[in-house]
């Protein structure tokens, strides 16, 4: 008998390199996107959504209610601040 362990692999070489080339270009634009985050994280605060809401669940200096039609006007917050990112000291 033979030993399962032994049993070939069900991939074939050519698709193991596929997904080896595949999995190098995800991780070469993955890497560009994390280098450009990277640049870019002193420049305006990370919560604040396009629309200029505040994404942030916690308490924030800017924050500001905007009273907007709608039930959901008492959970709108918007952000107040100039886009910089001001870290505190703890």
């Amino acid at each position: 008998m033979s030993d399962p362990l032994d049993a070939p692999p069900t991939q074939d070489e050519a698709e193991q390199a596929r997904t080896r080339a595949a999995f190098e270009r995800l991780s070469a634009v993955l890497s560009e996107v994390a280098a450009a985050v990277t640049s870019r994280v002193h420049e305006r605060c990370p919560y604040r959504a396009r629309d200029d809401r505040c994404t942030f669940a916690g308490g924030c200096v800017n924050q500001r209610r905007k009273a907007s039609p709608g039930a959901d006007a008492e959970r709108l917050v918007w952000c107040g601040g100039d886009h910089q990112l001001r870290r505190r000291g703890a």
